[in-house]
């Protein structure tokens, strides 16, 4: 679940590495419009000759109109000037959105440790009552061998009979509630969760990715015409909400999980109270258990001893008897 729910930092430069070289590259923008503001030289008037044939009089006049067309395309001061405030305008707003990205990040990675360490503790209740339903089962079982084999190889003692017959059996109410604890542990978040997680991380993705292409236009500004700016960032504006509206229901739901997250460990706990309660009580009569079959077998081994010496030394005895007789 932790793994499923891991939120990837960018793999590019900081934010701040990439503000610093955009800013880097704005003032070297500045210093080329500074260089472009020399007036041009004023056109040269082209050497005419006295010529009374119309038509070289036409020519020439073709030709002034034509170089004052070209003077009139280059941009003026006021163009260039708007022009550099629009560029400042964006790149403070590419600053201010690097910025605001940088801290829902952080937010997001401690909303994921807190995630984190809750799912942790729930994979921990599983063991643990997976562990406790084997070894309940393995002590019912050998609690049962144990009588099977006290009855019918050993006499055992008044203690041990009243010790078997107060013995651990097969508890299905303990081993009910350690199946509820246990399914409740191991609940998964709901499928809507996964698909909010899947779609934040794609527009992430796109992004970071336009951010990146957003940055490199302004770096290269000098190129780029302002109608291209323009059309950039109203497509920058337009990921970017998308992004916005994505990454708002996960912030959303996402301390909703914890708190579900956290519900249901407290509902483990409980239900694990008198769960290890009624295990302290039987591990008290098992442990009874062991002390009087260890006991029983230890008294079978010394009669079985004694029993095997006996036989050893009677034939002796028998000898010893039938030389004295003669």
């Amino acid at each position: 679940l932790a793994n499923k729910f891991q939120i990837e930092r960018e793999g590019m430069m900081s934010w701040s590495e990439r503000v610093v070289s955009r800013r880097r590259a704005v003032a070297n923008t500045d210093s080329d419009s500074l260089e472009d503001n020399e007036p041009p030289l004023p056109p040269q008037p082209l050497p005419q000759k006295k010529c009374s044939s119309c038509s070289c009089r036409r020519s020439n006049q073709s030709l002034k109109k034509r170089n004052d067309s070209t003077t009139s395309v280059q941009e003026k001061p006021s163009d260039k000037r708007g022009r550099e405030i629009g560029l400042q305008h964006l790149e403070t707003k590419l600053y201010n959105a690097e910025l605001e990205e940088a801290m829902h990040t952080e937010r997001l990675e401690k909303t994921q440790e807190r995630l984190h360490r809750a799912a942790q503790l729930m994979e921990a209740q599983v063991l643990y009552t997976q562990s406790l339903d084997l070894r309940a089962r393995a002590v019912a079982r050998l609690t049962q061998l144990t009588g099977n084999f006290a009855y019918k190889d050993l006499t055992p003692s008044d203690t041990l009979a009243q010790t078997l017959d107060k013995a651990v059996c097969w508890d299905g109410s303990l081993l009910e509630r350690l199946g509820e604890v246990q399914s409740a542990a191991s609940r998964g978040p709901p499928e809507r969760l996964f698909q909010l997680l899947e779609d934040f991380r794609e527009k992430r993705k796109d992004y970071q990715s336009t951010s990146n292409n957003f940055g490199q236009y302004l770096r290269s500004a000098s190129k780029v015409s302002s109608s291209q700016l323009r059309h950039f960032e109203t497509r920058y504006d337009s990921i970017r909400g998308s992004y916005d509206h994505s990454r708002q229901l996960l912030e959303t739901e996402l301390p909703k999980l914890i708190d579900e997250r956290h519900e249901i460990l407290q509902h483990c706990f409980t239900k694990l109270i008198p769960v290890h309660e009624k295990i302290i009580e039987q591990d008290k009569r098992f442990l009874l258990l062991l002390r009087e079959m260890s006991k029983s077998l230890q008294d079978l081994s010394k009669n079985q001893s004694c029993r095997h010496g006996c036989n050893d030394k009677y034939p002796q005895l028998q000898s010893n008897k039938s030389y004295h007789q003669s």
